[in-house]
């Protein structure tokens, strides 16, 4: 006879198997549209998005369509892949923007003296230290750069490029 600890266990290990996915991150979470009418796609990730210790991250995105604008928006996730830590859903503020045709727009973790953000997105924690982030755009005609920036000096007395790698791969 099982005794009422063995029902308790077997039941504590059957639900251990049966818990709910862990919250997506910055591959497989859903794409947030950030333009009604305008599908939206994922262009590019951002491995070590930072917000910590007066250090910012700034992502300068161009608009390459000739004849349109486009909006912009940058979904930032922790080290642990968690969020995004953002919601660009309401399409411009919090990490979305829009840029004219030819235009240049600088979305950023927070406020820094050595350049003029467009938009600084709201709602991040104090500390991301590692995270990642991933663009998003109305248009695959978009070109972006990603810099790791002192936030506290201009010019910024040391900034750092981060890779900006194409979502698309070789073998997707």
């Amino acid at each position: 006879m099982r005794t009422c600890v063995q029902y308790i266990v077997a039941i504590f290990v059957v639900t251990l198997g049966s818990t709910a996915p862990a919250i997506a991150g910055v591959v497989d979470s859903p794409v947030t549209s950030i333009s009604p009418g305008s599908s939206t796609r994922v262009i590019y990730l951002v491995p070590g998005a930072t917000k910590n210790n007066d250090i910012e991250t700034l992502f300068i995105c161009t608009n390459l369509e000739k004849d349109k604008s486009v909006t912009v928006a940058v979904e930032v996730f922790d080290s642990l892949g968690v969020g995004p830590l953002n919601d660009v859903s309401s399409g411009v503020g919090d990490g979305a923007q829009a840029i004219a045709v030819g235009g240049t727009a600088t979305i950023a973790t927070g406020g820094t003296v050595g350049f003029s953000e467009d938009d600084v997105i709201g709602g991040l924690p104090l500390n991301v230290r590692g995270g990642s982030a991933r663009i998003l755009s109305t248009s695959k005609r978009i070109m972006c750069g990603a810099y790791l920036v002192d936030e506290l000096s201009a010019p910024p007395t040391s900034m750092t490029n981060l890779p900006v790698i194409n979502r698309k791969q070789q073998g997707d």
